[in-house]
C-alpha cells in the first residue's frame, strides 16, 4: 500500500497550483526558476509538456521541425519489390522518400542486423571492442582483423571450389561403372542373356538326354529279343523259315536301335539343325561357363561401384575445414583476435555495456525499453496511413535467410521462399513537410 508524507502531499499541491495559474494565463517564467524543472502538470491533452512550448507534444498537432526536410533519396537503385506476388503491377522501384506511395528500401534492415551484429563480422562491432580493449592503433587493427577474415573467407571459398572439382571427378566416375554396368548390351544385360541361353541349353540337354535314354532302352530291348528268338530257333536243332524270318527281324530291329543311340537323337532347338546328344553337352557346358564369366563380370563391376560410391559419398561429405589453407587463414585470424583480447567465451566481441559519455551515465539496462515504449509510442506517436508502405527486401546474406529465426544454420527455419523474404513499415502520414502527432 502506498503511503504519503507531508512533504509529498505539499509538492503535489504546489503543483496542482502552478498548473492552475498557467491555465489562468500567468506566464510560466514568474512560477518556476526555469521551464525545464518537473514543475507543473501535464495536460491529459499533452499540452505543458513544455512549459516553454506548451503546444509541443500535444494531440493531433503537427511536430515541429528544427531543420527543413530533407527525404531520402537513394537513387540510382537497382532495388525492386513485387507487392503483388503472382498478380501483375505490383513492381515497387521507387527508392526516393521525398515521392509519396510506396518505397523500396533494405538499408533499414542492414543497419538493424549490423547494430545486433557483435561478431566479427562486422568491422564496426571490431572497431568498438578495440576501443574496448584499448587499441593504440584501432583503424589499423580493424582493417587487419577485416582482412584476415576475408582471407579465411577466401580460402573456405577455395576449398569448396576444390572439393566441388573432386566430387564432380568422383561422381563421373561413379556414373562411368553405373552405365559399364546397366546400359544396353552393358555386362548386366550379358549376365541375363548368358542365363538365358543357359536355360535353353539346359532344355536341349535335357530332351537329348530322355532320348539318349530310351534309345539305350530301346537298343537293350532289341538285343534281349535277338537273344530269344536265336534260342528258340534252336531249341529243335531245326531252324524253320519261320524262325529264320523272326531271326532277321530280330537283327533288324536291333540293327535300327543302334542307329538311333548313335546316331541324330532330336532337332536342336537353337537353330534347327541335327545334333546329337555329344553336342548338347558341349552346348551346355559352353552356356554354363557364360554364366561363370558374365557373373563374375557384374560381380567385379558392383565390387568397383561400391568402392566409388564410398569416395564420392565420403568427398561429399567432407568439411572443407579440414583445408591446409583453411587452418592457416584460421589459426591467423585467431593469433589476431586473440592478440587483441576482443572476443568473449560466446563467440561475440567484448563490448561492454557503458554509456556514450564515457560511463559518466548509468549504462543501458530494461528500463530503457519501458521508459521508451512510454516516450515512442504514448508521448508522440505519429499519424500512419495513406502514404503508401516502405517495403523492406530481405538481402541474401540477410541471417533470416542464412540462419532462420533461431540463429541456428541448417535447421531448417531458415526463410527460403522468396515470397516471406521481405519486412514492411507503413510511412507517416504528411502534414505539409512534417507530420501529425496522433496521441500523447
Amino acid at each position: 500500500m502506498v503511503t504519503y508524507t507531508k512533504s509529498d502531499l505539499e509538492f503535489i499541491l504546489a503543483q496542482i497550483e502552478i498548473a492552475e495559474q498557467l491555465e489562468a494565463g500567468v506566464d510560466v517564467a514568474t512560477l518556476i526558476p526555469h521551464y525545464s524543472l518537473p514543475f507543473g502538470l501535464r495536460e491529459v491533452d499533452g499540452r505543458n509538456n513544455n512549459l516553454l512550448h506548451t503546444e509541443f507534444g500535444a494531440a493531433d498537432t503537427r511536430f515541429p521541425r528544427i531543420v527543413p526536410a530533407n527525404p531520402l533519396n537513394l537513387e540510382p537503385s537497382d532495388l525492386t519489390f513485387d507487392a503483388n506476388g503472382p498478380a501483375p503491377g505490383g513492381i515497387v522501384d521507387n527508392s526516393n522518400y521525398g515521392l509519396p506511395g510506396n518505397v523500396v528500401d533494405s538499408d533499414p534492415r542492414t543497419i538493424s542486423n549490423l547494430i545486433v551484429d557483435q561478431t566479427l563480422n562486422n568491422p564496426a562491432a571490431i572497431a568498438a571492442a578495440l576501443k574496448v580493449a584499448g587499441s593504440a592503433n584501432i583503424s589499423a587493427e580493424t582493417l587487419a582483423i577485416v582482412g584476415a577474415m576475408q582471407d579465411l573467407a577466401d580460402a573456405r571459398e577455395a576449398a569448396a571450389v576444390a572439393s566441388a572439382a573432386q566430387v564432380a571427378t568422383l561422381l563421373g566416375i561413379l556414373q562411368g561403372l553405373q552405365a559399364t554396368l546397366n546400359q544396353p548390351g552393358g555386362l548386366l544385360e550379358q549376365a541375363n542373356a548368358a542365363v538365358a541361353a543357359e536355360l535353353t541349353a539346359q532344355s536341349e540337354f535335357d530332351l537329348a538326354l530322355a532320348a539318349r535314354n530310351q534309345d539305350v532302352t530301346d537298343l537293350a530291348n532289341a538285343n534281349l529279343n535277338v537273344t530269344n528268338v536265336f534260342v528258340a530257333a534252336i531249341a529243335d536243332d531245326n531252324v524253320t523259315p519261320e524262325e529264320t524270318l523272326l531271326i532277321n527281324e530280330a537283327l533288324g530291329l536291333a540293327a535300327q536301335a543302334n542307329v538311333d543311340l548313335n546316331g541324330p537323337d532330336n532337332v536342336d532347338l537353337t537353330d534347327g539343325t541335327a545334333g546329337v546328344f555329344a553336342t548338347e553337352t558341349t552346348e551346355l557346358a559352353a552356356a554354363e561357363g557364360l554364366v561363370t564369366t558374365t557373373g563374375a563380370a557384374v560381380a567385379s563391376q558392383l565390387a568397383l561401384i561400391a568402392v566409388a560410391q564410398t569416395n564420392y559419398d565420403t568427398a561429399l561429405a567432407a568439411e572443407v575445414n579440414g583445408d591446409a589453407a583453411v587452418i592457416a587463414a584460421e589459426l591467423a585470424l585467431a593469433t589476431l583476435v586473440d592478440g587483441a583480447g576482443i572476443m568473449g567465451p560466446n563467440g561475440n566481441l567484448i563490448i561492454t555495456n557503458t554509456a556514450t559519455d564515457v560511463g559518466l551515465s548509468a549504462s543501458f539496462n530494461s528500463w530503457f525499453t519501458l521508459f521508451g515504449q512510454f516516450f515512442d509510442h504514448g508521448l508522440d506517436l505519429v499519424t500512419k496511413g495513406g502514404n503508401g508502405t516502405v517495403f523492406i527486401p530481405l538481402l541474401p546474406d540477410d541471417p533470416l535467410i542464412t540462419h532462420g529465426p533461431n540463429g541456428i544454420a541448417g535447421d531448417g527455419d531458415e526463410v527460403t521462399n522468396p515470397s516471406l523474404q521481405f519486412m514492411a513499415l507503413t510511412r507517416a502520414t504528411p502534414n505539409g513537410d512534417s507530420h501529425t502527432n496522433t496521441t500523447t
